[in-house]
């Protein structure tokens, strides 16, 4: 397996893809050499079934009978579980116009065939170093976004909480004037309710009195 400053690096998941089975061992060679894991594939179609959302890179070749590299690339790139699978053409046509449309469907990279078995080393490190970057930075954004979410719930949670206490505040706030009104209005009544009974006491008494008074004189 390759290694870098003596760290172990973890397997690679490449698929290579190429109507020429003999370029397809070279290809399978390389790789296995290099530590990773490898599908080799004989075509569009059988290709379409290998690459995966978790496939790390694809090695493509441009021409094929049935399916073109074209075709397939653009089947990659618009399926949203491959689309950010680098896909490096292996081509041996030189022509502009045929790379610049490979680019413009999403292809990453370009070997001109007959490949350098050094350059392809290269260019299948520098790729897969990338997709793992790539990983790393999705992991990393996937888990800041849930720990924000979780965050943003949690203070969501503990506005309604507040929400809900200052609701049942404001309630009882409102419920303790209106008993304090009522008991104003209640002892406002009773007070009108002694007064009048008062007054009927004094008058009472006061007839009393009079009625004493005359029956007195009556019998002087």
């Amino acid at each position: 397996m390759d290694e870098s400053d003596g760290v172990k690096q973890e397997q690679a998941q490449i698929v290579a893809v190429d109507d020429d089975e003999s370029a397809l061992m070279v290809l399978e060679r390389l790789i296995k050499r290099m530590g990773h894991q490898v599908i080799c594939c004989q075509g569009g179609k059988e290709a379409l079934g290998a690459v995966t959302q978790n496939t790390d890179l694809v090695l493509l070749d441009l021409m094929m009978p049935g399916m073109s590299g074209l075709e397939l690339l653009a089947h990659l790139k618009g399926n949203p579980d491959t689309l950010e699978v680098p896909v490096l053409m292996v081509t041996a046509l030189t022509e502009r116009d045929v790379r610049l449309e490979a680019l413009n469907k999403g292809a990453a990279d370009f070997l001109t065939k007959p490949v350098d078995l050094v350059e392809l080393q290269a260019r299948i490190k520098s790729h897969v170093q990338a997709r793992r970057a790539h990983k790393e930075v999705k992991r990393y954004r996937d888990e800041l976004e849930q720990l924000v979410d979780a965050r943003t719930r949690k203070l969501a949670n503990s506005n309604q909480k507040l929400h809900n206490e200052m609701a049942d505040r404001i309630k009882m706030e409102m419920d303790l004037r209106r008993s304090q009104e009522q008991l104003r209005e209640l002892t406002t009544q009773l007070a009108m309710v002694e007064e009048r009974e008062r007054r009927n006491i004094v008058a009472d008494l006061h007839d009393r009195v009079c009625q004493s008074l005359a029956i007195a004189q009556i019998r002087m």
